[in-house]
């Protein structure tokens, strides 16, 4: 096949019809219908949204259930596309097991965090609005009877949150510890939890660490890890070789503690 003349424009190559094509798939989605959905103790919204595309697809996003369909499917396709696609995300949902940190709004639960147990009392509320006191080691929930998986993502949250104002001294204490017997570094300004969600912790340059809350509920020597790894980056702001080197002098078994986070 020979090459296109020099003197054909981009407009007879077809452009004009991809750009049409690349536009139209940057629809807006309609919205097509809302439900709800039971799995896993929890009540799921479920949107659906019409797309021009061929194929769809199933996500769960900020406790919610988005079913993207095809705008060309008839409407018994749709339906048959909305059951098999929430047959496919409630399997999802069952066999995720959920993390520590992520526990059930149930009375009676345990929640555990650094060998003290809190016991869970969770009270049905007429408010939109959940409330949250501890109080020695009881975390009393006043929340609407049957919440949706939103808002207990954003109940679990603030009990994090919570805690993590308990546990602040105690974080801070065992962080200007752990520099004492290691780096002995001048240039550790603050420690802070954090509702971190993609990190485990995080140092500035100007000294400042974060550490995650979800910390609170695993083992301390996961955390003695992270402060360390964290504390190292005080000398080497990178993840180079001369970075871990400090962290095995630290802490020869790191790489163990490393893995074990890796499953959460």
């Amino acid at each position: 096949m020979s090459s296109p003349p020099c003197n054909r424009t981009p407009e007879n190559w077809g452009y004009k019809m991809f750009r049409t094509k690349k536009a139209s798939s940057r629809a807006k989605p309609i919205l097509y219908l809302t439900t709800t959905v039971q799995r896993a103790g929890n009540t799921y919204p479920v949107e659906v949204y019409l797309l021009p595309k061929k194929n769809s697809s199933a996500v769960i996003k900020d406790g919610k259930v988005i079913l993207r369909l095809s705008q060309f499917l008839t409407s018994k396709q749709r339906e048959e596309h909305i059951r098999s696609l929430v047959d496919r995300i409630s399997k999802r949902i069952e066999e995720q097991q959920p993390k520590p940190w992520e526990f059930a709004l149930e009375d009676g639960a345990v929640l555990n965090t650094w060998g003290r147990r809190y016991m869970l009392h969770v009270k049905a509320s007429t408010k939109p609005t959940p409330s949250i006191r501890i109080k020695d080691q009881a975390i009393t929930v006043s929340a609407p009877a049957s919440p949706t998986a939103r808002l207990t993502t954003q109940i679990q949250q603030t009990v994090r949150r919570e805690l993590a104002q308990v546990y602040q001294p105690v974080l801070e204490e065992f962080m200007l510890g752990l520099n004492r017997a290691t780096l002995r570094s001048g240039k550790l300004n603050r420690v802070t939890f954090r509702e971190q969600k993609s990190r485990w912790g995080s140092c500035a340059a100007n000294g400042n660490i974060n550490i995650s809350s979800r910390l609170l509920f695993l083992p301390t020597e996961l955390l003695a890890y992270v402060c360390i790894h964290e504390l190292c980056h005080l000398q080497h702001m990178n993840h180079g070789k001369r970075f871990w080197a400090l962290v095995r002098k630290f802490m020869p078994e790191f790489d163990k503690f490393r893995k074990q986070l890796h499953q959460y």
